[in-house]
C-alpha cells in the first residue's frame, strides 16, 4: 500500500507541476523543475499545505471533497510563492 501512496504522490506532483506552472508570472522549464530547489520548493508546499496528511494510509484521498479542493488551492498557492522566490534569486545571484 506504500507503493499506492508513493505513486498518488508523485503523480499529484506530476500533474500540478504543470497546472502551477502555467499560473506564475515567468514560465518554469521542465528542466528547472527537475532541479533540487524546485523540488524542495515543491515539497515545502505539498507538506505546509496538508495535503500530505490527506495521502497517508491505505486508500486515497477523497478528491471531490471541500478539504482536499481546499488543501489543494493553498498547495498551488504556496508551490507558485516558492517558485516565484527562487526565480527572483536566481535572477539576482
Amino acid at each position: 500500500m506504500k507503493r499506492l501512496a508513493l505513486s498518488t504522490l508523485a503523480a499529484t506532483l506530476l500533474f500540478s507541476a504543470f497546472a502551477v506552472s502555467a499560473q506564475t508570472t515567468t514560465p518554469v522549464t521542465p528542466a528547472q523543475l527537475t532541479t533540487r530547489p524546485y523540488i524542495d520548493a515543491d515539497l515545502d508546499a505539498y507538506v505546509k499545505s496538508g495535503l500530505s496528511q490527506l495521502n497517508r494510509g491505505d486508500g486515497s484521498p477523497f478528491v471531490f471533497g471541500g478539504e482536499y479542493e481546499r488543501r489543494q488551492a493553498l498547495y498551488q498557492k504556496l508551490r507558485a510563492e516558492n517558485f516565484a522566490k527562487l526565480q527572483q534569486q536566481q535572477a539576482q545571484g
